[in-house]
């Protein structure tokens, strides 16, 4: 279960526990009470190692639970890392497809180099692209880019019309 359900299953059980004066549910109330807030907690810690707290979709899920409305559907995000038009995984996070990236551009400079890598965003269409400096050198390209993709959770026959 995730957080918001634990909080919702929990909302559910002391509802029930005070209709019918029952002490095993309002104590299972209490477990799931627990869970949500152990989840909620979680939450603000860095998931990807760079980021803290809720992403969009998680805030949602929190807010929808607390305000009492169905849960909104879920999404996921991955993140292709790829170089040129060659797929080279697919990741949970950002940053470690572009760390795949930037270990692949790497190996391809003499051991000793110093680089220096930065990733330039398109915010509308999600592709981050990959960009090296080799010591005093000038900017350059990589052809490597990561781009963040939403996964639908189920066919959307409007999305075809």
């Amino acid at each position: 279960m995730t957080g918001p359900e634990h909080y919702r299953e929990a909302e559910r059980l002391l509802t029930l526990a005070d209709y019918h004066d029952d002490p095993d549910r309002r104590a299972a109330a209490q477990v799931h009470a627990t869970l949500a807030l152990g989840a909620a907690t979680a939450m603000a810690a860095p998931v990807d190692g760079e980021t803290a707290g809720l992403n969009v979709e998680e805030y949602d899920a929190w807010r929808a639970a607390v305000e009492g409305k169905p849960a909104p559907a879920r999404t996921l995000t991955v993140y292709r890392a790829s170089h040129d038009p060659i797929v080279m995984g697919l990741y949970t996070t950002a940053a470690k497809a572009r760390k795949h990236c930037e270990t692949d551009e790497r190996r391809s400079w003499p051991t000793g180099t110093r680089l220096s890598f930065d990733w330039i965003e398109d915010e509308k269409d999600g592709v981050a692209e990959l960009v090296v400096v080799a010591g005093q050198n000038e900017e350059s390209t990589t052809g490597y880019t990561v781009t963040s993709l939403k996964v639908a959770a189920e066919y959307d026959p409007e999305a075809d019309a």
